[in-house]
C-alpha cells in the first residue's frame, strides 16, 4: 500500500506506547520481523482482551481449526466490523488466490467493466462467505472518495470507487488489494470460538500487516504472532515445521548483528541516563 495519510496521533498507537513500555521492550520489532515493512511507519503488535473495530484476530498456533474451514489455518483475519449485536466481518490477509481480478470478472455471470481498471491485481481470498459485498477493497490511500479508515494508514473503500480513481490516472492499480469473499461471525459463535482459544484477538500498526514485496506463507502470521512474545512466541516456533525453523534461524542470524548494535546502543543510553541522574543527585548533596 502507498503512504497517503498525513501522520498524527492515533489512540491505538497512544495504547501501543503504553503497552511497549510495560513490556520494556521498545526495539521489539525487529527481533521479529522478516524484513523491514516496505512502506515504512512504526511496526507494533500487541494483545487485546476482547475484539474491536481495527483489530485482528490471529488464529492461536495451538488450535485445530475445523477441516471445512482450512483457510482458517494461521488465519490473520483484519476486523472490518464488530458489533456486540449484529455480529463481526473481515477480511483473510496474506492469501492470494490463483487468478487476477480481470480473470475472477470474465466468470461472473454479470459484466462488471467499470471494474477492468483493477483487472491486472492479483485476486485475494477475504474469506469463506459471500456477503452481500461481495468485493473489498483495502489501500493506504485516504482520498479515496467514500474511503472508511479501518485504522491509521490503512482504509476500506469500494471497488467501483478504487477502479474509477485508476481509471482518471489519480492512482496507480497496485495502491489498491482487492479480496474477494469475507470472514463471518454471529455475535454467539465468535464468542464461542473466543472460549474455546481458537482465536486471539490483538492489535497491530499498518505497518505490521502490510504486504510484503516477497510473499511467505504464514510470513504475516509468524511475525505478528512472534511480535507478541512470551507464551506466544513459544507457541510458534513449536508449531513451525522443520524447514519453516530453519529458514526462521537462517533468517535470525541474518538480523543478528543489527540487533546486537542496537541492544548496545539501548544500554549504552541507559548507562548515559542513569550516570546523569547521579551527577545531578551528588549535585544536589553538594548544595
Amino acid at each position: 500500500w502507498a503512504a497517503a495519510e498525513p501522520a498524527r496521533t492515533d489512540w491505538r498507537s497512544f495504547r501501543a506506547n503504553l503497552v511497549r513500555e510495560q513490556r520494556g521492550i521498545a526495539g521489539a520489532q525487529a527481533l521479529h520481523t522478516d524484513e523491514a515493512p516496505s512502506g515504512g511507519g512504526d511496526w507494533w503488535v500487541h494483545e487485546l482482551a476482547a475484539p474491536e473495530p481495527g483489530c485482528l484476530l490471529l488464529a492461536q498456533p495451538h488450535a485445530h481449526i475445523v477441516v471445512e474451514e482450512p483457510l482458517m489455518h494461521r488465519a490473520v483475519v483484519l476486523v472490518l466490523e464488530h458489533d456486540a449485536a449484529r455480529g463481526t466481518v473481515g477480511l483473510l490477509l496474506d492469501t492470494p488466490a490463483n487468478a487476477t481480478v480481470s480473470q475472477m470478472l470474465r466468470r461472473r455471470a454479470e459484466p462488471s467493466p467499470h471494474l477492468l481498471p483493477l483487472g491486472g491485481n492479483q485476486l485475494l481470498v477475504g474469506g469463506t462467505v459471500l456477503p452481500r459485498e461481495r468485493l473489498r477493497v483495502l489501500t493506504s490511500r485516504c482520498d479515496v472518495p467514500g474511503a472508511r479508515r479501518v485504522l491509521p494508514g490503512l482504509y476500506s473503500c469500494a471497488p467501483d470507487a478504487a477502479a474509477r480513481m485508476v481509471a482518471i490516472g489519480a492512482a496507480d492499480a497496485a495502491s489498491f488489494d482487492v479480496y474477494a469473499a469475507a470472514c463471518q461471525w454471529s455475535p454467539l459463535q465468535l464468542r464461542e470460538e473466543l472460549e474455546a482459544a481458537l482465536w486471539l484477538p490483538a492489535a497491530a500498526s499498518a505497518a505490521a500487516i502490510a504486504r510484503p514485496r516477497e510473499w511467505r506463507r504464514d510470513g504475516v502470521y509468524f511475525n505478528l504472532v512472534e511480535g507478541l512474545g512470551g507464551q506466544y512466541l513459544k507457541q510458534a516456533l513449536l508449531a513451525r515445521t522443520e524447514e519453516e525453523v530453519r529458514s526462521w534461524l537462517a533468517t535470525r542470524s541474518a538480523l543478528a548483528p543489527g540487533l546486537l548494535r542496537a541492544l548496545a546502543a539501548d544500554v549504552l543510553s541507559a548507562e548515559e541516563a542513569g550516570a546523569g541522574g547521579r551527577r545531578e543527585a551528588g549535585g544536589g548533596r553538594e548544595a
